[in-house]
């Protein structure tokens, strides 16, 4: 009897700490970061196309434009597509907002919290011509040279034509 309740005790913590590793593998951090790290995500280096979604918590076209980001990502996870998703909140809002807002939206793929309300300090290096609004989407494709931005709610389809213009 006492071998047995050794070998469960022993099995229900091995249980336990996969299912710790589980849970911990599938929660997606934000990082905050600042306008050096944020140039320093613009300007990656690779054969990749890089796509950059600018949105916030508080935003509903944002919000509503997720879900194809989302999914388009996890559809080609497999390829040379990388998507990274730049949160415009307040920092004071990462803890009770964003972090929940991030899980509860399933989002899996690379996601910073921009730590410079300075607009006009990092708009530009995104885009000379950005006015501001957000959702906003910048492909980039080093591969090609090419950079795409576009400012505004787009769907699935649109975002794969957007993608397609850069390669």
């Amino acid at each position: 009897m006492k071998k047995n309740i050794q070998v469960f005790t022993k099995a229900s913590a091995i249980l336990f700490f996969l299912f710790i590793g589980i849970i911990n593998s599938e929660a997606q951090t934000v990082k905050p970061i600042n306008l050096k790290e944020f140039e320093g995500l613009l300007n990656k280096k690779g054969d990749s196309i890089y796509v950059y979604n600018f949105f916030a918590t508080w935003c509903k076209p944002c919000v509503k434009e997720l879900p194809h980001f989302v999914k388009f990502a996890n559809d080609s996870s497999k390829t040379n597509l990388k998507f990274t998703f730049i949160n415009l909140d307040q920092i004071e809002n990462l803890e009770g907002i964003v972090i929940p807002f991030v899980k509860k939206k399933k989002i899996t793929q690379e996601i910073y919290l921009l730590n410079n309300s300075n607009y006009e300090m990092w708009m530009p290096r995104v885009d000379r011509r950005w006015g501001g609004s957000i959702p906003a989407t910048l492909v980039v494709n080093n591969l090609t040279g090419k950079r795409k931005f576009i400012e505004g709610e787009i769907n699935y389809k649109e975002l794969s034509e957007l993608i397609n213009s850069t390669k």
